[in-house]
């Protein structure tokens, strides 16, 4: 089964993260952090947090994908986090392609970040809340905004990458501070 591709094809998710229920947040720097991007219909470039993730398969310092079930996980995650378009070599894997995106369809999201804005209570409180709609400008109250990624999930996650011992003890709804206590 060959890779294909979108027009946003490095796509970020971190297993981990949404298995575990880690608290605070999942960015690039967060524990489990994941980025892949088809290179060819043939090789795939993936990073990948080494505390959390080991490759099952490897030849040398390359991890090799021998299973169709891997492929097809990694392009259901370019059909998910795709914008419009979906890339593909040979026009015989069209029908796979098409059946990737259908699949793959109710869990694309009509946008990837969540921006709110949160506003001190009061006047150097150092205390913020979301703000609702009706939102009032206060000059003598700090604001923040608060981005959160949603981050994309394939139907189910590719078994050449495993958890590391230390990974799999993690309980559910772990602080990332306490992660390597």
């Amino acid at each position: 089964m060959p890779f294909f591709t979108s027009d946003d094809p490095v796509v970020y998710s971190n297993r981990f993260h949404l298995q575990k229920d880690v608290l605070g947040g999942a960015g690039l720097g967060s524990p489990g952090a994941m980025l892949l991007m088809p290179l060819t219909p043939q090789l795939l470039l993936l990073s990948f947090d080494p505390a959390i993730y080991r490759l099952e398969k490897r030849l040398g310092e390359l991890g090799v994908i021998d299973r169709v079930a891997d492929v097809a996980a990694f392009n259901d995650l370019q059909a998910v986090r795709g914008h419009a378009n979906l890339y593909f070599r040979n026009w015989s894997d069209r029908a796979l392609v098409e059946s990737t995106y259908h699949k793959a369809r109710s869990r694309r999201r009509e946008k990837w970040y969540d921006v709110e804005t949160l506003q001190e209570t009061a006047p150097g409180s150092h205390t913020f809340v979301a703000v609702a709609s009706g939102w009032i400008h206060h000059p003598d109250r700090r604001e923040i905004l608060h981005t959160q990624c949603n981050i994309p999930a394939p139907a189910a996650w590719p078994l050449l990458l495993t958890y590391t011992e230390h990974a799999r003890r993690a309980r559910r709804g772990v602080d990332q501070a306490s992660l390597w206590e």
